[in-house]
């Protein structure tokens, strides 16, 4: 009886309760307090009845059905109610009925169909329920290898198979072929290594040559100029050398004569 007096179930059984047009009627007069009363007294009234099972959600689904039942019946069965809100709920209705009867036609009397609604909210409430409580384990993961790797039979077909293929691959990254030249086709000029450019302007000519001759001359003259030096050194270390064969330091040489003049 645990399932039973479990607070969903006991929330489930209260909601529908308060749903159920007769028994709404009838709890509508009562306080809060006095319907929860009323309720206890019903869920104890089965509990104690069945104390001794053990219910499984079939068994559950049924009992609930007859705790329902048990309330609807006691609704239909109840004698109406000796205090002052009915007694005048009552006098306003007849009242009302006898002032506009004349006037408003009376439907006709539907078929009492709230036994079969009951169930079927009963129904619809009972497999949430269910659902609610019915968990399902997840699904095992499975680590097996779905493709099989079986006998080849077709070597040789799949042998050239691949070989087609890889044709296909290398034509697709093959160059292109060389396309031959016409024979009157003219060739490149090759440049020719080592090819100095003579400058255009005669007086340009004329300077760097000038210029080349005054380093070669300059170059002489530092060599001549080192030659004097080491001569005269030598000069003051021997005093008894005649003065005649020292050649003097403004001496110019004759062979640089025709050079300067030119």
């Amino acid at each position: 009886m645990a399932l039973y007096v479990h607070p969903e179930n006991q929330e489930l059984l209260w909601n529908i309760m308060n749903q159920t047009p007769y028994l709404k009627t009838m709890l509508s007069y009562q306080t809060i307090e006095q319907k929860q009363e009323w309720f206890k007294s019903v869920i104890q009234l089965f509990y104690q009845q069945n104390n001794h099972r053990t219910l499984d959600k079939a068994e559950l689904n049924q009992l609930n059905k007859d705790t329902l039942s048990y309330m609807l019946n006691y609704a239909k069965a109840a004698p109406p109610s000796n205090n002052i809100e009915s007694s005048i709920l009552s006098q306003r209705n007849q009242r009302t009925v006898e002032t506009f009867q004349p006037k408003i036609p009376t439907p006709p009397i539907v078929p009492d169909n709230r036994a079969e609604m009951f169930n079927q909210q009963f129904n619809v409430r009972q497999k949430e329920y269910e659902t609610m409580l019915d968990r399902k384990p997840p699904t095992e993961p499975d680590f097996k290898e779905t493709v099989s790797d079986g006998v080849i039979s077709n070597m040789d077909e799949l042998i050239k198979k691949h070989m087609a293929e890889r044709d296909e691959v290398l034509k697709q990254y093959a160059p292109k072929p060389l396309i031959p030249l016409p024979e009157n086709t003219v060739e490149p000029v090759k440049p020719k290594e080592n090819v100095t450019l003579e400058p255009e302007n005669p007086l340009e000519a004329k300077v760097s040559t000038l210029s080349d001759k005054i380093t070669a001359l300059l170059e002489q003259i530092q060599i001549l100029q080192e030659k004097v030096d080491k001569i005269h050194i030598k000069s003051t270390v021997l005093p008894n050398v005649p003065t005649d064969s020292v050649i003097p330091t403004d001496t110019v040489v004759p062979t640089l004569q025709p050079e300067q003049e030119r």
